[in-house]
């Protein structure tokens, strides 16, 4: 919640849409939705927040396991403190890391052969 607000309120993560990449605030996409699509929030518009949560959670820093999230810089600094914890979420994501890396390099070397 807390990142849809900055984007929505500060214009965070810019690279998030391609208008955000040139430095220009995006309400909407230049091409319309699919009809059956009328009731997904609009992808480029990051004026709207119930949008900007929508599509965030799509997001690999949403969706990966082992990532820590706050809404707060005091649940921040809470997270901050607790090393054992940053250490586990640290060898967990590199664990999945590595797991996903040998599945995708799995995958590809069976395209190729």
């Amino acid at each position: 919640d807390l990142m849809a607000q900055w984007v929505v309120l500060y214009g965070m993560m810019p690279q998030r849409t391609w208008a955000g990449v040139f430095d220009q605030c995006p309400v909407a996409s230049s091409i319309p939705p699919h009809p059956t699509e009328g009731g997904v929030p609009d992808p480029n518009d990051d004026s709207n927040l119930t949008a900007v949560k929508f599509w965030l959670q799509f997001a690999d820093f949403y969706s990966f396991p082992h990532v820590r999230q706050w809404n707060s810089f005091e649940q921040l600094v809470e997270l901050a403190s607790d090393t054992d914890g940053l250490f586990q979420a640290s060898q967990g994501a590199r664990e999945f890391n590595l797991e996903q890396g040998s599945q995708v390099r799995s995958h590809w070397k069976r395209v190729f052969e």
